[in-house]
């Protein structure tokens, strides 16, 4: 039910993910420590936060508002709980 012309589903779909999980995913190690999210997820809330400057707090009220950013973050149907601690954006 989504534009495929809205700017986030264009850029989504442009974006090469892969790359993301090849050079940060030496940096996750399985089966140590708390379980890893998604990278997708990490970098799609620092993207969207950077671009729209806005804080930890407003980015995770925009998360529940916004069917787009969820989509820009993987999801293909909407998500009615956040992906991970809000915390996580910092540390």
């Amino acid at each position: 039910m989504l534009d495929p012309k809205h700017p986030l589903v264009r850029l989504a779909n442009a974006i090469d993910w892969g790359y993301f999980e090849r050079e940060f995913g030496k940096f996750y190690i399985e089966n140590v420590g708390r379980p890893g999210k998604p990278i997708r997820i990490l970098v799609g809330l620092h993207y969207l936060k950077n671009a729209y400057d806005e804080s930890d707090e407003t980015c995770v009220e925009r998360y529940f508002e916004n069917p787009y950013w969820q989509y820009f973050y993987g999801f293909e149907h909407f998500q009615h709980e956040f992906p991970l601690k809000p915390t996580t954006l910092v540390k």
